[in-house]
């Protein structure tokens, strides 16, 4: 199984727990470590070599550190495949980033350059790592002296997407509309209803009077509401049937109404 070394990293991390530790590794096997400022500043304090996103791409952060990492100069690196010299030549800020060390801001935070570097990493997982958590770290550090392989830079991918979709999932539920409770009355829940289904089906209804609505309650009345619905187009169905069987032959009728299959017609 081919093995990939790592040559270079960005780190931008809001949950800071052993990237102390993670990068003292990557700089001892002489990786290249590029931060976004507030990750740089930590390193540096620790004496950590670190050139920081604005070093590199020219641009300071801006908007309070709402925009730092999104910048052609960064994506382009994390995107760029290694064997492709055209790409390569399109590189002129920085080389290739084969590693992305990102975990996101709370939700409450709402995370945008985050998830873009997760994807763009995950998109490219041919060549290069993303890890989202700190129990990622120790198996990337013994990988280091040999190279990741494919499989672990695949695995790694997949649970950075199933991150961001939760993430997604997460600030969809802080502007859905709040119900009285989950499934159970201990848990929380929220109801999402796309455009689509605002004119069309239970979640778009309106709530005339009564209590709020829980999970369970939207639950029973989706049901009731597909039943019915089943049953309309089972009789649309048998009416348009029936009109149609006036026109069969008597045999035919007969056949399909017993439920049995019609003769074979040999020659």
């Amino acid at each position: 199984m081919s093995r990939k070394k790592i040559t270079r990293a960005l780190v931008s991390v809001s949950d800071k727990t052993g990237i102390v530790e993670l990068a003292r590794e990557l700089n001892g096997h002489g990786i290249d470590i590029i931060a976004s400022d507030g990750t740089a500043a930590l390193l540096r304090d620790a004496e950590i070599p670190v050139r920081t996103v604005t070093e590199v791409t020219g641009a300071p952060e801006i908007l309070d550190g709402k925009v730092k990492t999104l910048h052609p100069a960064i994506h382009g690196a994390i995107l760029a495949d290694p064997t492709n010299s055209a790409h390569l030549a399109e590189l002129t800020a920085v080389a290739p980033i084969d590693l992305v060390v990102v975990n996101l801001y709370p939700v409450d935070g709402f995370d945008i350059g985050g998830p873009a570097l997760i994807r763009a990493a995950a998109k490219n997982a041919d060549h290069v790592s993303v890890l989202t958590h700190v129990n990622q770290y120790q198996e990337l550090i013994a990988s280091l002296p040999a190279g990741t392989t494919l499989e672990m830079r695949h695995k790694w991918a997949l649970n950075a997407l199933v991150l961001t979709a939760e993430y997604d999932l997460a600030l969809a539920r802080e502007r859905g509309r709040k119900l009285r409770y989950g499934e159970n009355p201990h848990q929380a829940g929220t109801l999402i209803v796309r455009d689509s289904q605002r004119k069309s089906g239970v979640a778009g209804a309106e709530v005339l009077q009564g209590k709020e609505m829980s999970y369970n309650n939207y639950l029973d009345v989706d049901i009731a509401w597909q039943s019915s619905s089943m049953e309309f187009h089972l009789e649309l169905l048998l009416q348009t049937l029936s009109q149609t069987l006036i026109a069969l032959p008597l045999h035919l009728i007969l056949f399909l109404h017993l439920g049995e299959s019609l003769p074979s017609q040999t020659k």
